[in-house]
């Protein structure tokens, strides 16, 4: 896993992480209200549709989510802290995607479960680093 200081959008990437929780509104769209998420939604509209269906189809695991994203649930519900036991799992899940994925040699992510999360990145990386390689890029401002 590499860290890069750097925006996000502008970085060069065959797939790019967004951090997701597994709440749906009544109209059956995820809810994508802040941090990467909400950047993401804002780019693409369509997404909180495209992740509410996956969600209510397949649970709050990590999904190909269209425009080469990926959703990486941190959270179970937007108003709950993350979660360091779903990272984890979707730091997994994540691995296993990927390495299906023809050609996805650079992945971008956030810090997952920092942030809006409230977790610690020193541990959130402690945690995942020996499970992702350095095709992975953690990327801060």
């Amino acid at each position: 896993m590499l860290e890069l200081q750097s925006d996000f959008w502008r970085i060069e990437a065959d797939y790019r992480c967004i951090t997701t929780n597994g709440a749906i509104r009544i109209n059956r769209r995820a809810i994508m209200g802040a941090g990467i998420a909400q950047q993401a939604r804002s780019r693409f509209p369509e997404l909180e549709v495209t992740l509410g269906k996956l969600i209510i189809e397949h649970g709050n695991h990590v999904h190909l989510i269209g425009h080469n994203l990926i959703s990486f649930p941190t959270k179970v519900h937007w108003n709950l802290n993350s979660d360091l036991d779903l990272i984890l799992r979707s730091a997994r899940e994540l691995v296993a995607l990927v390495n299906s994925l023809p050609g996805a040699k650079r992945i971008l992510m956030t810090r997952p479960g920092c942030g809006m999360g409230k977790l610690s990145w020193p541990v959130v990386k402690q945690s995942i680093a020996p499970l992702l390689d350095d095709r992975f890029v953690v990327v801060y401002l």
